[in-house]
């Protein structure tokens, strides 16, 4: 039996190593950035930080501390960007909860008192720095990068949802309603390739989403499964895929 394609909706290179993971569970996974990394110029207030918080590993990417900080503590969300920052030269890395609000309470229950800088995404949520500034805790936002949305869909990608029978595997909202901004505005492209569509627009077999939110702008894909992570974490995601390619397989 042939293997059922699955998008794995990230940017580069997140979307080569987990299509890499994905395809060991028996996917055809199938790289699909909907957005591209892009530094920005803002420099971070290194001297004035006591703490830094990190909500993605994207955002050591963009800048290079100086050598003075790296002796502070780093909030982490999550292994991969607690990885990324002992990479990068910290040496008290701490990891948070998988998302920013775990993250801020896990600063906050440590007694975390700042200022903490947050170096983040142009397109992050409020957390952890909500949290911390309800808590009397200072907090220096640096937008170091934003994730500029792509014009399409990777070739290989869109011939998947051409043929149909494409799952998704989606690791944000915004990530998700790109996919579905993208797969419709390059429905007559689809078309041209000769693939059969249900009412003429692309739909998706099945979603492995990263939370609730992040499945909810595929509702145009119409997915006919779902499952969504028990955390936000890529260990879960991959479950979630597993457990998508068991009802997948089970209702052929």
């Amino acid at each position: 039996m042939r293997a059922p394609p699955l998008l794995v909706v990230r940017a580069r290179p997140e979307a080569e190593r987990d299509a890499e993971a994905l395809s060991a569970l028996g996917w055809r996974a199938i790289p699909c950035p909907v957005s591209r990394f892009v530094p920005t110029a803002e420099a971070p207030d290194w001297a004035s930080a006591r703490a830094l918080a990190l909500t993605s590993a994207k955002a050591l990417r963009a800048v290079r501390p100086c050598a003075g900080a790296l002796a502070l503590p780093v909030w982490c969300v999550g292994p991969a960007t607690a990885a990324a920052a002992r990479a990068a030269g910290f040496r008290d890395v701490r990891e948070g909860g998988g998302d920013g609000a775990a993250l801020a309470a896990r600063m906050l229950a440590a007694g975390e008192r700042g200022p903490v800088l947050h170096l983040r995404g142009a397109e992050a949520r409020a957390e952890p720095a909500r949290s911390l500034r309800a808590a009397g805790v200072e907090v220096i936002e640096a937008v170091v990068y934003r994730m500029q949305a792509c014009e399409a869909l990777p070739e290989p990608a869109l011939r998947a949802l051409a043929e149909g029978g494409a799952s998704a595997a989606v690791y944000s909202p915004r990530g998700a309603a790109l996919l579905a901004q993208l797969a419709a505005g390059q429905a007559g492209a689809a078309r041209l390739a000769g693939a059969a569509r249900q009412g003429g627009a692309a739909r998706l077999a099945g979603a492995a989403a990263i939370s609730p939110a992040a499945a909810a702008p595929l509702a145009p894909l119409a997915p006919g499964l779902v499952e969504i992570a028990a955390r936000p974490d890529g260990a879960a995601m991959r479950d979630a895929a597993a457990r998508l390619l068991d009802r997948i397989r089970a209702s052929r």
